[in-house]
């Protein structure tokens, strides 16, 4: 049985040489589908197409998430 992330916090924008980066999310595997949580930063739509290319780079067809108390969900 191999080892499998279920977990990962990934930064958009991330300039390693200088330790920035625009915003971190916190994403948890479940099969074809993630869940975002923990989002800090400043999250815009540019950070959102990095998100999303990284996501389905992984096989992610569905991303979830809660916004003002109501579950979310997006089809990649």
């Amino acid at each position: 049985m191999a080892a499998e992330t279920i977990v990962e916090i990934y930064r958009t924008q991330e300039n390693k040489e200088l330790f920035q980066f625009c915003s971190a999310v916190t994403i948890t595997y479940f099969g074809k589908r993630a869940m975002l949580q923990g989002l800090t930063g400043r999250f815009t739509s540019t950070c959102w197409k990095e998100l999303a290319t990284h996501l389905r780079s992984k096989g992610i067809v569905a991303v979830d998430y809660y916004r003002r108390g109501k579950l979310k969900t997006v089809l990649l």
